[in-house]
């Protein structure tokens, strides 16, 4: 394996193996775990509850999106969304709060609609990190 990455915020964060991962040597599908390495730019080392541990590529894994993210979607798309889907956002935006991010992720993979709409690959997750941390430097900059 290649050399772990010094500068990674990867490392502990929760991460769920997508349900639907047609090739899992590990047969962790749907179960939820934290990252405790990564490699490269595109693969991790996921630990798991029960002592498992795999290596697993960015994209096959799903995130919560940060909170942020998710109150500004929320607040975008509030005439858009039934009030079901509003309070199934919040239960899951106030398990965040709660700094309870198993939970959170636990109920976002609940369905389909919160699985897609408050989760992203880590692999996305990253990249939204990444343009973050460049839009402030960019703002300090100026």
């Amino acid at each position: 394996m290649e050399t772990k990455l010094k500068d990674n915020r990867m490392v502990e964060r929760v991460v769920v193996v997508y349900p639907d991962l047609t090739t899992d040597p590990m047969n962790m599908q749907g179960k939820i775990g934290k990252v405790t390495s990564a490699y490269a730019e595109d693969v991790v080392t996921v630990g798991f509850i029960d002592g498992t541990t795999g290596y697993y590529k960015t994209d096959a894994l799903a995130t919560m999106l940060p909170k942020n993210k998710l109150l500004d979607l929320l607040h975008d798309d509030l005439d858009l969304l039934s009030a079901n889907q509003q309070r199934e956002i919040l239960q899951i935006i106030k398990e965040i709060m709660k700094k309870n991010p198993m939970s959170a992720l636990a109920k976002a993979m609940e369905n389909e609609f919160t699985k897609s709409y408050c989760t992203v690959t880590l692999q996305a997750w990253q990249e939204l990190k990444l343009g973050q941390q460049n839009a402030k430097q960019q703002r300090q900059g100026l």
